[in-house]
């Protein structure tokens, strides 16, 4: 998401300044410890890298006194403060005096933060460029009225959609700030802008809302079958009510169009209970939906390793999720394959992809080297391997959905004009066969 570079002249301290917990874990660069130094820089973000050069730092030390900071401070010239967190030297030299360059993870700008872990924080607003599209697409009726389509969006509790929370004093919220309509004929502009919010009254340090950013974003990437990813993230504080934004490392995220996977209409509901659920199992679940979602991008080029992937990933979420629940200790692959899909008996985008557990073993054992090359197989190569990844991306999906605690009839319900359907519906002789 590159945009035309932002550069901040400043005044940097080197390290924050007066933590003693700081200085002793880093010298500063003029071999001064325990005493700040400043340098004079330039901070620039040009949305897909933040980068900060210091000028005319003495490198007479080792680079491994200064090659990272936990935390820095700065203060531009025209009274602006930013704290810098996750610096990594990129460049530098030794002897004398130099520039040194490094690359930087998150900048907030309007506040100095002493130390990475301090809870300072206390609500964290987050904007996604396609959320709309999943909490309003899926919430929106037409009626047809003399040539002329009217629209009504069914927004209840105070344009608060969900709210759940994910731990003790930490909640998440799906919020509709503002909803704006004008209709004429043949034409209809919404505009909405929708938010997800962490609030933590107690306050969470900067990485822990990262997190839980995160995790929300992969939940979000499943919901539409597309990579999302946040555009914007503000901060407010203990205590007042001022926006403190944050400079990241941004990336793109994917138009869904007005598809989605799990449609909010079907799961609103039960939607809080999910976003618990997606919490509360992310370190088990976030290997594999990671899998899925990566599998999401369009490639123009298909390869062994992209069927391979999926295949563990079916088998991984096997493992964490189904194996033993049911008192059966599943220690073969293919044993696994079979126990999800007699869970998701009845789904119909599952059973339309007429997945032979046999072929699917064969073919992961055989490009996994798992046996040798002459042993008789059902292992299928080329267009049938492709079309074989497609389907184990389904039954993954599918799998998510079920762990979310959606049900059968439910995920009927979201195949019904969902980005899989499509998929299925455009080459039926592959997934039918």
């Amino acid at each position: 998401m590159k945009q035309d570079p932002v550069r901040y002249v400043a005044e940097w301290w080197v390290p924050a300044p007066a933590d003693p917990d700081i200085n002793t874990l880093y010298f500063n660069p003029d071999g001064m410890l325990g005493f700040e130094t400043k340098h004079t820089g330039v901070l620039t973000y040009d949305g897909e890298e933040i980068e900060l050069e210091l000028f005319k730092v003495r490198s007479k030390l080792p680079i491994t006194h200064y090659h990272q900071y936990s935390v820095m401070w700065g203060e531009g010239l025209d009274g602006n403060i930013f704290t810098l967190f996750s610096l990594g030297s990129k460049d530098w030299t030794f002897g004398g005096w130099t520039n040194i360059k490094y690359r930087v993870k998150y900048v907030v700008i309007g506040q100095h933060i002493l130390k990475p872990d301090e809870a300072f924080f206390t609500a964290c607003i987050v904007q996604f460029p396609y959320l709309r599209n999943w909490l309003f697409h899926n919430n929106l009726s037409f009626q047809q009225i003399g040539g002329i389509f009217c629209c009504s969006l069914d927004i209840t509790n105070a344009h608060i959609l969900a709210e759940q929370e994910v731990k003790h004093g930490v909640k998440w919220m799906l919020k509709d700030n503002k909803t704006s309509k004008h209709t004429i004929p043949y034409d209809v502009t919404i505009t909405q802008w929708t938010e997800f919010i962490i609030s933590a009254p107690e306050g969470l340090p900067l990485l822990e809302y990262i997190r839980h950013i995160r995790e929300f974003s992969q939940f979000l990437s499943i919901a539409l079958y597309r990579e999302q990813y946040p555009s914007r993230i503000q901060f407010f504080k203990k205590g007042g009510d001022s926006r403190f934004e944050l400079l990241f490392e941004k990336s793109e995220s994917t138009d869904p169009g007005i598809l989605s996977m799990i449609k909010f209409d079907v799961v609103k509901e039960k939607l809080p209970s999910m976003l618990s659920v997606w919490h509360e199992n992310y370190d088990r679940v976030s290997p594999i939906s990671s899998y899925l979602i990566q599998s999401f991008r369009r490639k123009s080029i298909f390869e062994v390793p992209d069927f391979l992937i999926l295949a563990q990933a079916l088998d991984g979420y096997h493992k964490r999720f189904v194996n033993k629940i049911d008192g059966k200790n599943h220690k073969k692959y293919e044993d696994g394959i079979d126990a999800l899909l007699k869970d998701l008996k009845g789904v119909e985008c599952v059973e339309r992809c007429h997945i032979d557990t046999k072929v699917l073993s064969d073919s992961r054992n055989k490009y996994s080297h798992l046996f040798p090359d002459e042993e008789i197989s059902k292992a299928v190569d080329g267009r049938e391997l492709l079309w074989l990844t497609k389907k184990c991306q389904v039954l993954l999906t599918c799998c998510l959905m079920k762990m979310l605690g959606m049900s059968n009839d439910e995920i009927n319900q979201c195949y019904e004009k969902s980005p899989i359907q499509n998929m299925m519906d455009a080459a039926p002789f592959e997934f039918e066969k």
